[in-house]
């Protein structure tokens, strides 16, 4: 990594799985089956965040996360249901003096859209905010790819699809594989 005038810029790619928890009307929302998350993101760094080629210290965090999954919540009853998530927010690389092993931790604001689809026409969607948690290491492999491994939560996403009497706090922790140049 180079530091550019203003700073360093870089782009990273995240795919991994996730599991919900959420609710329905004095039931629980089991953690959704065969839920897969993709996120696209951008970190912006100053220059001096930038150390020997490798993050170290703050940087910002721009993402925008797609999630899909679905589940019975009731006997018989599957729903697919789908996250839409724009998030912002801070990360800090702790700096171990080698571009191996970069441990990272963050945490940011999220808006999240959250669609739901029951068949037989019972569908819903809502818009809700949140907050973030991210931990990870990432290690340097080229000079210009990083790939790394982190676990993310999302809190406090509570979709309300009031049509269908279908709510609940939909809360997430995922285990993500990312790339990033």
């Amino acid at each position: 990594l180079a530091p550019g005038e203003g700073g360093h810029r870089s782009a990273y790619f995240e795919l991994g799985t996730s599991e919900w928890e959420g609710g329905v009307p004095e039931d629980d929302f089991e953690d959704a089956d065969d839920s897969t998350t993709a996120s696209i993101g951008l970190l912006t760094a100053p220059a001096d965040s930038v150390v020997d080629g490798r993050l170290a210290g703050w940087v910002g965090d721009v993402s925008l996360r797609q999630s899909r999954g679905e589940d019975e919540v009731l006997p018989g009853v599957d729903v697919d249901v789908d996250r839409t998530e724009l998030a912002t927010g801070m990360r800090w690389y702790g700096d171990t003096g080698s571009a191996r092993l970069q441990p990272f931790v963050g945490a940011g604001l999220l808006l999240s859209r959250g669609e739901f689809d029951a068949g037989d026409g019972v569908d819903g969607n809502d818009t809700s905010a949140g907050f973030y948690g991210v931990v990870g290491v990432e290690s340097q492999v080229t000079d210009n790819v990083r790939v790394g491994l982190l676990y993310r939560i999302t809190e406090d996403v509570e979709y309300d699809f009031e049509d269908d009497g279908f709510e609940g706090d939909f809360d997430a922790s995922s285990f993500l594989l990312s790339i990033g140049w």
